[in-house]
C-alpha cells in the first residue's frame, strides 16, 4: 500500500522527469543530468550554447515542492561573482521552474554587464568592471569596435507592458493573452483580463495572480508582441524594433484583412468551381459540428461516454487562445440535481407513456438518477483548473446559501422539445432569485480565469436525448412524435437545495450521480 507521502514523492519525481525533458528540448545537447547521487534524485547542468558558464541544478525527491541546491561555475568569472549569481538564482528558486531560473541567469548577466560569452584567451573579461583603468588589457580596447561585445539596449519589462495594456486607450486589454510558466503545469497561456494585476502580497489565495517574473511572453490575439526569451518587444521597441503596441496591432489586422480578402476570392472561385455539390469531406466536417453542437447545448445530459470525452484531442499550451475559444469542447457542468422523489415518480411515468408510443426513444433515455437542471457547461483544462473552480466555489459559498435558500422552488410543467424531437425535456418555471443565483456563479467561475459558457440559460430537465449521428441516419425528423398530449401536465416542484459541478461522463448505474468536484447542499 503507497503511503500519502509516497504519493507524493513519486508525483514529484514524475514532475522533475517532465522538466528536465523540457529543460533538454530548449537546450539541445548542453544539458548533463546525473541521477541517484546521494541526497539527489536529479543533478542537472546546463550549459547554453556559445557559453562559458555551467548552471547546476540539484534536485531532490520534494522537488519542486523544496528548491533545488544551485551553483554557478564558468571560467570568465571570479568567484564572488558567481557566488552572487547563485545567490540571487536561489531566492527566486522557490517561485520558478528550471527554464525560468535560466531565464533570471541571463538576465542577471545582462543586467550586471557580465560577459560570458565563449572566446578563447578572454579569462575573466566577465568582471572587467572590477579590474580598474590600470588593468585594461590591448583587447579589452577593442570591444568598442566589435559588435559583439558591444552591451544591448535594456528591454522594458513584464511590469511595463502590464501597464501599457491596462492604461493605454488605443488598445484593448480583452484582446492579449499571457503566456507564463505554472510551477505544475509548465506553460500555460490566459487571458489578459482574466489575472489581478494588482500586488501580489494585497490579493487573496483564491484571485487569479502570478509573479511577473514567470511571465515569458504577451499575445496580441495570435501574435506575440513581447517575448522575454526573445528579446522581442514590439509594445515599446525597446530592444531595436522601434514597433509600438499600435504599429503591430495595425500590422495583425492588416495581414487578417488580406487573409480573409484571399480566403473569400478561394471560396468564390470554389463555389463557382463545385457549384453546390456536398463532397463527402463537407458531411463529415458537419457531423462534427453537430457533435460540438450537441455537447455545448445539452451538456451532460446525453450521458456522454467517458471513453469519448478521453479522447478528445489536447490543445498544444501554446495554441492560440482565440482558437482554442472556438473549438470549446467543455468537459464539466454545473448542475441542480432532482431529489423531489415525487417529482422524479411522475417524469418517469412520461418517459413510460412516451415509450409507449415511440419505443426506439428506449435507447436514449435519461435514468431516474440522472435528472437534472443544467445552470452552465465549462471546460477545464488541467488540475489546476479543477482547483482554481473548486476554491472559487467554496469562497462564495455563503453567498450562494443565501440565493438558495431565497430561491422559491423550480415548477415542472409540460413537456417540449429541441431540434425537432432529438432532445424531448420537462419545462421549467422559474423565479428571479433563481437567474441570480446563476449569474452569481457564472460570474465567479468567469472571474476566476475559467472557460465557461454563459451564453442563454435554457432551463430543462432532459427526458431523452438522442445522438446527432442516430438522429440523422435514421431520420427522426419524417415521424410525427406526439407530445401535445404533456403540454400541461404538472410533474411537481423542486426546492434549490443543491448545487454541483460535475465531470461530464457515464451515469453511474443505480442510485449514484456524475461525479462532483464540487457540492453545496442547504
Amino acid at each position: 500500500m503507497i503511503m500519502e507521502g509516497e504519493e507524493l514523492t513519486k508525483d514529484a519525481i514524475e514532475y522533475q522527469k517532465t522538466e528536465i525533458n523540457e529543460v533538454k528540448a530548449t537546450f539541445p545537447g548542453k544539458v548533463k543530468v546525473i541521477s541517484g547521487v546521494g541526497d539527489f534524485t536529479h543533478v542537472v547542468t546546463i550549459t547554453p550554447e556559445g557559453q562559458n558558464i555551467h548552471c547546476k541544478f540539484q534536485l531532490t525527491e520534494k522537488y519542486p515542492h523544496t528548491p533545488p541546491v544551485i551553483s554557478i561555475q564558468s571560467e570568465c568569472m571570479y568567484a564572488d561573482l558567481t557566488t552572487s549569481l547563485a545567490s540571487h538564482l536561489q531566492k527566486e528558486a522557490s517561485n520558478n521552474t528550471l527554464l525560468g531560473l535560466m531565464t533570471s541567469c541571463r538576465q542577471w548577466l545582462l543586467d550586471n554587464d557580465v560577459d560570458v560569452s565563449f572566446k578563447p584567451d578572454t579569462k575573466k573579461e566577465g568582471s572587467k568592471k572590477r579590474s580598474g583603468k590600470n588593468n585594461k588589457s590591448k583587447k579589452a580596447v577593442h570591444k568598442e569596435d566589435d559588435d559583439s561585445f558591444k552591451k544591448k539596449p535594456p528591454m522594458k519589462t513584464a511590469a511595463d507592458v502590464i501597464k501599457r495594456i491596462q492604461w493605454d486607450e488605443n488598445v484593448n486589454k480583452d484582446d492579449f493573452i499571457v503566456g507564463y510558466m505554472d510551477r505544475i503545469v509548465g506553460l500555460v497561456e490566459k487571458s489578459f483580463s482574466a489575472f489581478t494585476w494588482e500586488d501580489l502580497a494585497s490579493v487573496d489565495m483564491f484571485a487569479l495572480a502570478i509573479p511577473q517574473h514567470r511571465i515569458q511572453y504577451f499575445k496580441y490575439k495570435t501574435e506575440k508582441v513581447w517575448d522575454k526569451n526573445d528579446r522581442l518587444d514590439n509594445v515599446f521597441g525597446s530592444t531595436g524594433s522601434k514597433i509600438t503596441i499600435v504599429d503591430a496591432i495595425k500590422s495583425y489586422e492588416d495581414k487578417i484583412k488580406q487573409q480573409k480578402h484571399v480566403s473569400d476570392n478561394a471560396e468564390g472561385q470554389k463555389i463557382v468551381t463545385v457549384e453546390n455539390e456536398k463532397t463527402q469531406e463537407t458531411e463529415a466536417a458537419e457531423n462534427e459540428e453537430n457533435q460540438q453542437k450537441e455537447t455545448v447545448e445539452n451538456g451532460c445530459e446525453a450521458g456522454i461516454d467517458q471513453t469519448i470525452v478521453d479522447t478528445i484531442p489536447e490543445k498544444d499550451i501554446d495554441t492560440d487562445m482565440a482558437s482554442r475559444r472556438q473549438s470549446f469542447r467543455p468537459n464539466y457542468f454545473t448542475a441542480i440535481q432532482l431529489t423531489d422523489q415525487d417529482t422524479v415518480r411522475n417524469l418517469v411515468s412520461i418517459q413510460d407513456a412516451i415509450l409507449t408510443r415511440h419505443p426506439k426513444y428506449e435507447p436514449y433515455r435519461i435514468q431516474p438518477n440522472g435528472f437534472h437542471l443544467t445552470l452552465n457547461v465549462l471546460l477545464l483544462d488541467s488540475s489546476r483548473d479543477v482547483d482554481v473552480c473548486v476554491d472559487a466555489m467554496k469562497k462564495v459559498s455563503s453567498d450562494l446559501k443565501d440565493l438558495m435558500l431565497a430561491t422559491k422552488p423550480l415548477v415542472f410543467e409540460g413537456v417540449d422539445n429541441f431540434d425537432t424531437c432529438k432532445v424531448i425535456f420537462a419545462k421549467v418555471g422559474f423565479s428571479q432569485e433563481f437567474l441570480s443565483l446563476v449569474d452569481k456563479i457564472n460570474q465567479t467561475m468567469n472571474d476566476s480565469g475559467l472557460r465557461v459558457d454563459m451564453k442563454s440559460l435554457k432551463p430543462h430537465v432532459t427526458l431523452f436525448n438522442v445522438s446527432w449521428s442516430t438522429f440523422k441516419s435514421m431520420d427522426w425528423k419524417k415521424e410525427n412524435i406526439m407530445l401535445n398530449d404533456y403540454a400541461t401536465f404538472k410533474f411537481g416542484s423542486q426546492p434549490v437545495n443543491n448545487v454541483q459541478v460535475c465531470r461530464m461522463g457515464t451515469l453511474p448505474t443505480g442510485h449514484g450521480f456524475y461525479r462532483s468536484i464540487f457540492k453545496l447542499n442547504c
